[in-house]
């Protein structure tokens, strides 16, 4: 088994998370964007605030990374998620009005309750200071346990989940993503199978456009405490809640979101990820529509033809896929 430290992508220190193994490491990954920008300023064309890359919390310090068009689905399906000025995190579309993400992004830890939802945004399709559709949080859907072991200092992992429900039912225009019931029990037959999978996310070197890994897999387990799953998607600071998906029978479905940046013993970065079977009987009966959903702007046989270069893309991602640009 890896031994491993953690600590939240948005690497703020303050998350009290429990080593997950004894003498881990602690990675501490960066600190959140500067302040909140409203969605009104990007359109005026005010730069959101960045920060230059960070390879070293990359697997291996190679960054596999490639720059997506925003604008496109299934791309816009996924979003930014900003909480008022302390920073951001990315979150996905699984129905109309509900956002899929980790449950840190939406907690806040030094009340140690989740924020109000008057204080947090969702910008589907962000690409420069424009974007596709946004919204307001109505509210917060945290994971039942995650705030009762916040305020012991127990281990979050198991529970690093929530959904943001919106005020304005946005994945009707933008399209958003089906998910499927992954647990540890069932997920060795993708290991099996040298299944490859897409994470994407606004990570806080390129926090004004999607950067996807396409053809990363799952490498390992946690121990029983932390009910991670390892993977070398190449995600980093602002990833925190973005998705894990792949390609079923033409359909795109999640089976994770990325919570969390680990350093193993040897010093090594790898990701780790909350699996959906964590939280799939919440999903059954709180998220009805969660098979999926071609956008209505967008004609079903350009969903499909997306989806079948995405599917190409896959079948033929080397290792190293052309690295993300300045």
């Amino acid at each position: 088994m890896v031994r491993v430290g953690m600590a939240l992508a948005d690497g703020s220190g303050a998350s009290r998370y429990s080593s997950l193994q004894a003498n881990a490491k602690t990675n501490r990954a960066g600190l959140w964007s500067a302040r909140f920008i409203h969605p009104s300023e990007w359109r005026r064309g005010k730069r959101l605030p960045g920060a230059s890359a960070i390879h070293p919390e990359l697997k291996g310090g190679v960054d596999d990374r490639i720059l997506v068009t925003a604008h496109a689905y299934p791309w816009r399906s996924i979003g930014r998620i900003d909480n008022g000025g302390r920073g951001h995190c990315t979150g996905v579309l699984i129905s109309p009005t509900h956002v899929l993400t980790a449950g840190h992004c939406l907690y806040d830890r030094k009340l140690r309750r989740p924020y109000p939802a008057g204080i947090l945004h969702f910008t589907a399709g962000l690409k420069g200071d424009r974007y596709v559709a946004h919204s307001r949080a109505k509210r917060v859907h945290p994971s039942p346990y995650f705030a009762a072991r916040a305020k012991v200092g127990d281990n979050l992992a198991p529970d690093d989940w929530a959904i943001l429900e919106l005020k304005k039912p946005i994945g009707n225009k933008v399209g958003y993503i089906g998910w499927t019931n992954i647990d540890r029990r069932n997920i060795g037959q993708f290991h099996r199978d040298d299944l490859r999978f897409i994470q994407a996310g606004y990570s806080q070197d390129r926090p004004r456009g999607i950067s996807a890994h396409i053809g990363c897999q799952f490498i390992g387990q946690g121990d029983d405490k932390s009910k991670l799953e390892f993977h070398n998607c190449d995600a980093i600071n602002g990833s925190s809640g973005s998705p894990i998906f792949y390609i079923s029978r033409g359909q795109l479905r999640v089976v994770g979101v990325h919570a969390a940046t680990l350093t193993t013993a040897e010093g090594s970065k790898i990701g780790g990820a909350i699996l959906t079977g964590r939280f799939a009987s919440y999903l059954k009966r709180h998220v009805k529509e969660n098979n999926g959903r071609t956008p209505p702007t967008l004609r079903p046989q350009a969903a499909k033809s997306a989806i079948d270069q995405l599917s190409r893309r896959l079948r033929i991602t080397p290792h190293r896929a052309k690295p993300l640009t300045k």
